[in-house]
């Protein structure tokens, strides 16, 4: 990675190489992970409908995956905090994949295995910040989705949640480094400073975002409206999605972080109905005061109510050590 206090001029093959390094400390992980995800991506539409029409070979990769009680435990309080009325006191995978869209869930699974890797890497004293950003985000992300159906819930639970995710590479890079960051930044009042990252890491956490992004199964076209949505220096017009990514990331800033509506022309591109405005209002209200309603994302199977293994359900030892792993 070029060192910070280079006098070289950064170039943009510099930053997606250091990105693509800074993506690499997070380690391996299985590949079924990124072969479901890319299933999930392939069905049609951008939302669609709870995924009992999923189509076999998807179905079969799910159904793997969820063989282990520590992620069936996330999806299925993934689905009581997001959707409590189609969920059922059964924990049985079938059950479980029919909540949420074929969308909802590659994104669901993205930011459940990221989120695990981040912890791994992540030090004792900068983890529980990091933890806190990526809930909020994620959850308010979805809810966001759900209430803006340009955005979509999928959409939204990633935009926002991959920056913090992306500042868990940053501090695992240099915490000295990510410390003054961090301090300096919020002495600003801001969230983020693209340039205070080029300076200390050679790259920005919307290139390391977008590789993650990739990386994970999401392929180039969104890659790339990630990247041209949240990079700063465009020099061309953004598409229609990377403006709408743009706009649903100042809207979750606004609302998570100051509690106001954004004033950025940019996030006019996102149309919200009253009644959905104040539903989503209320939701990050109490998202803010209360935390997650159920910490979805740090469950294990002990979490799972009246757990035992679905009958045909075996578990994998790949998937079962990724998630038990400290």
């Amino acid at each position: 990675m070029k060192a910070a206090e280079s006098t070289t001029p950064l170039t943009e093959a510099d930053a997606w190489n250091n990105a693509k390094s800074l993506v690499d400390s997070f380690g391996k992980y299985f590949n079924l992970f990124t072969t479901a995800i890319r299933s999930l991506r392939s069905q049609g539409g951008a939302e669609g409908p709870p995924s009992r029409g999923l189509d076999a070979t998807s179905k079969f990769n799910l159904l793997r995956l969820l063989a282990s009680p520590s992620l069936k435990a996330k999806i299925y309080f993934a689905g009581k905090t997001f959707y409590p009325d189609r969920v059922q006191q059964r924990t049985k995978a079938e059950d479980l994949i029919a909540i949420f869209s074929p969308h909802e869930l590659g994104s669901l699974l993205t930011i459940i295995v990221l989120y695990q890797m981040a912890q791994k890497i992540c030090e004792e004293e900068y983890w529980p910040r990091i933890s806190d950003r990526i809930t909020l985000f994620s959850e308010g992300g979805m809810y966001l989705g759900m209430a803006m159906p340009a955005i979509g819930p999928s959409t939204g639970l990633m935009v926002g949640t991959l920056r913090y995710i992306s500042f868990a590479a940053f501090q695992k890079s240099s915490p000295n480094r990510y410390s003054t960051y961090s301090r300096d930044v919020r002495g600003k009042g801001a969230t983020y400073d693209l340039e205070m990252e080029k300076q200390y890491w050679g790259t920005t956490h919307v290139h390391v975002g977008s590789v993650l992004l990739q990386q994970m199964g999401f392929g180039k076209e969104f890659s790339q409206d990630y990247f041209f949505g949240l990079i700063d220096e465009v020099t061309m017009e953004r598409s229609h999605r990377a403006r709408l990514i743009k706009s649903a990331v100042l809207w979750l800033d606004s609302l998570l972080l100051k509690g106001e509506a954004p004033e950025s022309e940019e996030a006019d591109e996102i149309n919200i109905e009253d009644e959905d405005a104040d539903l989503l209002l209320t939701r990050l209200e109490k998202l803010k005061k209360s935390g997650s309603s159920y910490s979805w994302l740090s469950k294990t199977g002990d979490d799972l109510p009246q757990f035992k293994v679905g009958d045909g359900e075996t578990g994998s030892d790949s998937v079962n050590t990724f998630f038990s792993e400290s």
